[in-house]
């Protein structure tokens, strides 16, 4: 299904901890921060970011 783009920007922050992770290069593990449009300012949000490394998609369903 389609996500948010608040969604998607945590989805990326996962990808690239898991791609520098297996280039040997360790992640900071520092959540991700958001600005959000809040009438004529802009409020933060933090958000957590897994570094579980997910298993190979073809490793969970044999063919």
């Amino acid at each position: 299904r389609n996500r948010p783009l608040t969604e998607l920007a945590s989805m990326s922050r996962q990808v690239i901890a898991t791609l520098l992770s297996r280039c040997g290069i360790p992640d900071s593990g520092v959540g991700l921060t958001q600005f959000f449009a809040d009438g004529e300012d802009y409020t933060p949000r933090v958000s957590s970011v897994s570094l579980d490394d997910r298993p190979a998609m073809i490793t969970l369903r044999p063919r």
